[in-house]
């Protein structure tokens, strides 16, 4: 199935409110891509910090510019509060490394090395997750 940009929105503006978001917060999250999803219509955003990749974005098609372009903007404060909170644990633990975060049924986990110690936090959203993270 060939999909195709809804006529009312392009990837730039989706691109441009996503990193509005960043700039306004202060923080560096680079862009890695945008993928179109068919079913559900919708798409997916990708993107890393400095230290690592990030959880990906997932807004649906609703018809609405606003509405999307709204989501967008919603989930990429959310994305920088997460980068936020990397930004403080990596202060706390300079030699910290995140490690990749993983979807479950019931909710999300993350985790980091600090030393030989891993810790792990499982959490509902990631932002709970990362909150747990110490």
């Amino acid at each position: 199935m060939n999909t195709r940009w809804p006529v009312y929105l392009s990837s730039s503006e989706i691109e441009k409110e996503f990193l509005l978001a960043a700039i306004h917060l202060k923080q560096i999250v680079v862009l890695d891509g945008i993928e179109l999803d068919a079913e559900p219509p919708g798409f997916r955003i990708r993107s890393h910090d400095l230290h690592g990749p990030l959880p990906e974005l997932v807004v649906r098609d609703t018809g609405d510019r606003t509405e999307i372009l709204d989501a967008v903007s919603r989930e990429a404060a959310k994305l920088n509060a997460i980068v936020r909170r990397r930004e403080q644990l990596a202060a706390m633990y300079p030699s910290c490394r995140f490690l990749p975060h993983k979807i479950l049924d019931s909710g999300v986990v993350v985790g980091m090395l600090v030393g030989e110690n891993t810790l792990l936090a499982e959490a509902p959203t990631f932002w709970q997750a990362y909150g747990k993270l110490r």
